[in-house]
């Protein structure tokens, strides 16, 4: 109270000449000191006698007489070591029982007391447990008996008497619940929260895009130099997962590798500010190799967040809505960005005026790592992992000559996520070079509102594979958008004019599922291995940095027949849905399981499920989830 009252008397001092501020310090100043009186006060007649308040200002001395005769047995008698705050608690209080008591005088009848107290209030149950539970005399043998609590939902741990998870019902030694063990209910607030992560990060990077291509168009940087940014920013995919992202992932967790990515992110939005304003390639390449080491470092944990955060069979569809909302952000920012916020860029100097966007987005993401600090994050040790991965061990540990099953799923998986994100950049840097091919006369203005179409096409279709999911298995699912990918691109580059623009825009839809299609079914059966999975399958995307390379030559004489390069990125990523849908181990691995129970404990685990009723097919091996259409058991 005494450091509030120096620091608004401070404040008093300088609004001399401010008459709101001086009142507002005022006012402030009477609620500090007001409140800490009261509650002073509050604290001294609390005491009893009340004169003991003055005596013997000492907690520790004060403790003595409580600690001696009402600290429960479990904490003084139990010969089982406590860890952590527990062991901390222990030690403490058998060092303030070493001095006998004295200092406050206790009555003798307080347990019986509060105990009459609340028994004659009847709508105070849970107040009479808990009193039971904490105040327990040396005289009494045992605790007071308690009726069994009723039984728990499905998710929740029961916890036996002896090693309860709380100390008299007030105290949590536990820590938070692993998320491979969340039904789909208590998954939503956490899958909630790093949602909005998707949302914001790809808000931030729309807006952030959107002024790199601005300023590239200012400054005439070459088809070459702008290949060179492209590539420093998907290099940057093949440094961070694997050096410092892997080991923040692995030592500290999910919420400490979003924080560092955040972090990461903004430092290089920072240096693209004096980029800008220099107009220097090469503090725009470095500043775009850091924008791409923070999101890559986020890439690396927030999917596999999404991905286990709740029942296995879900994976894919969880992933997919979550990068669906990611996508609506990038497609609402770019649009806000071309036609409010940086529509008056016209030449140099006018970069100077929006040097506060950089500054903006470098901000938020700081704000938004300081927010996931204080959130409470589910997290999954790998310990967890393969607790999970062992509930179907024969499958997982299958193998298809000398290689176990889980990790050729996992190579072929970071190969196809390598192959497709290099197409995948391909089509976009060719978008308005094929589209002014296509219809002749126009302008790059209108070929971006083209590829905005597009980016709303490629939300649509995450939305839509999501639900798709619940009906196809995933493996079939990845195979029919791969399909869609090459048939969309090859028939994109023998027609012209409005069909023509057509296809390429369906190239966006087909694409938009395979990257979190890939990222869950890659994940599934790896155990301890879970989380160095993550980090290999988000090198993947440093095909992005390699691909487009080959379209300088294409793009300048033949735009349309840029598209190869796309065509054959696809073809060689199709290995991975051909392999998943021929091999039979394969199969089994990667096909979402309802492990072994009986049909009326599955329907009623409402939940477990999101509406849909699910016929489990019994075979030799393993019971495999078929996702059907609202349908009896059969």
């Amino acid at each position: 109270m005494a450091t509030k009252t120096s620091i608004l008397i401070f404040y008093l001092k300088l609004s001399e000449m401010q008459k709101m501020f001086r009142w507002a310090s005022l006012a402030t100043l009477v609620v500090v000191n007001v409140g800490g009186a009261a509650l002073t006060v509050l604290n001294i007649v609390q005491c009893r006698p009340i004169s003991a308040s003055f005596k013997d200002p000492s907690l520790r001395e004060a403790l003595k007489p409580l600690v001696h005769r009402y600290i429960p047995r479990i904490l003084r008698d139990d010969p089982v070591e406590p860890s952590g705050l527990g062991a901390k608690m222990k030690s403490d209080f058998a060092g303030l029982q070493k001095a006998p008591p004295e200092g406050l005088p206790t009555s003798p009848d307080m347990s019986q007391q509060a105990s009459q107290s609340t028994d004659n209030d009847r709508g105070c149950e849970r107040v009479t447990m808990t009193m039971s539970d904490f105040i327990t005399t040396p005289e009494m043998k045992e605790l007071p008996a308690r009726e069994n609590p009723p039984a728990r939902a499905r998710g929740t741990k029961a916890v036996s008497r002896g090693h309860s998870a709380s100390h008299g019902g007030f105290m949590n030694l536990e820590g938070p619940r692993s998320m491979v063990k969340m039904t789909n209910r208590e998954s939503l607030p956490p899958l909630a929260q790093v949602s909005l992560l998707f949302f914001l990060w790809g808000f931030a990077y729309g807006l952030l895009d959107v002024l790199n291509s601005q300023f590239q168009s200012i400054v005439h940087m070459s088809f070459g130099q702008t290949m060179g940014l492209h590539s420093a920013y998907f290099g940057a995919y093949l440094v961070a997962p694997l050096t410092f992202g892997r080991i923040v992932l692995k030592k500290w967790g999910f919420k400490v590798t979003f924080i560092t990515g955040l972090c990461i992110y903004a430092c290089g939005t920072l240096i693209f500010w004096p980029s800008a304003v220099l107009e220097s390639l090469p503090a725009f390449l470095v500043s775009n190799f850091i924008v791409g080491l923070g999101l890559s470092t986020l890439e690396i944990a927030a999917n596999p967040f999404i991905a286990l955060c709740g029942p296995p069979e879900y994976s894919e569809l969880r992933i997919n809505v979550a990068q669906g909302i990611q996508a609506v952000g990038s497609v609402v920012s770019p649009i806000l960005a071309r036609r409010v916020l940086f529509k008056q860029i016209l030449n140099a100097s006018s970069l100077v005026d929006v040097q506060w966007t950089y500054l903006g987005i470098a901000l938020f993401d700081i704000l938004l790592a300081i927010a996931f600090y204080y959130l409470p994050l589910p997290e999954a040790s790998d310990a967890d992992l393969e607790e999970v991965a062992k509930g179907r061990g024969a499958v997982n540990s299958q193998r298809i000559g000398k290689v176990q099953v889980i990790f050729l799923t996992l190579g072929l998986g970071a190969f196809s996520q390598w192959c497709y994100v290099g197409g995948q950049e391909a089509v976009s840097m060719a978008f308005s070079f094929v589209v002014k091919e296509f219809k002749p006369g126009t302008s790059s203005l209108k070929a971006s509102d083209y590829q905005a179409i597009g980016h709303a096409i490629f939300a649509v279709g995450r939305f839509s594979a999501a639900f798709i999911c619940l009906v196809l298995r995933p493996r079939k699912v990845l195979l029919v958008f791969y399909l869609g990918c090459v048939v969309t691109s090859v028939f994109a580059m023998k027609l012209a004019g409005d069909a023509g623009v057509a296809l390429l825009i369906l190239v966006y839809f087909f694409e938009s599922a395979i990257w979190p299609t890939i990222f869950a079914i890659s994940l599934r059966g790896l155990g301890s291995h879970t989380k160095t999975g993550a980090c290999l399958l988000t090198v993947g995307a440093s095909g992005g940095a390699v691909f487009p390379l080959f379209l300088g030559p294409i793009v300048q004489r033949r735009p349309q027949y840029s598209l190869c390069v796309a065509v054959a990125a696809y073809s060689f990523a199709l290995v991975f849905p051909i392999y998943l849908n021929i091999v039979p181990q394969a199969k089994r691995q990667v096909d979402p399981v309802v492990f072994s129970e009986s049909p009326s404990t599955l329907s009623s685990r409402s939940s477990r499920h999101f509406g849909v009723i699910r016929r489990i097919r019994h075979s030799a091996e393993v019971p495999v989830a078929e996702h059907v259409e609202e349908a009896p058991w059969q």
